[in-house]
């Protein structure tokens, strides 16, 4: 018998060690100090206060990919002002916005209603 099968593993490394999950929406793929980077930010930093409290990991996980939805909605809208778009970037557009909607209502935000 192979005395290495009775081994106890190693447990993996915890998942808040990992740095593109640490930093949050920016994740590894932005530059922080970019506008894409700061719009990021931003966006989870609002995302996460209208939460409240101490957010889950899912929550959080959730909250990195509304705001990283919500970049790409912006650059759908730049691309539809400029008018230099085709149909696919209004599927593109319709799939952004109802997965973002989808996420936020995962998450329980509603649209706020000013007085």
């Amino acid at each position: 018998m192979n005395p290495h099968l009775n081994r106890p593993r190693l447990s993996p490394r915890s998942a808040l060690d990992c740095r593109a999950l640490s930093r949050g929406a920016v994740g590894d793929l932005v530059d922080a100090r970019s506008k894409e980077g700061r719009f990021l930010k931003q966006a989870e930093a609002e995302l996460l206060a209208q939460i409240g409290g101490e957010p889950s990991f899912t929550q959080r996980t959730l909250v990195r990919r509304a705001a990283r939805l919500m970049l790409a909605a912006e650059k759908l809208d730049r691309r539809f002002a400029g008018e230099i778009f085709t149909m696919d970037d209004f599927t593109s557009a319709g799939g952004v916005s109802e997965a973002l909607r989808a996420i936020l209502h995962d998450l329980g935000l509603q649209p706020q209603v000013r007085a």
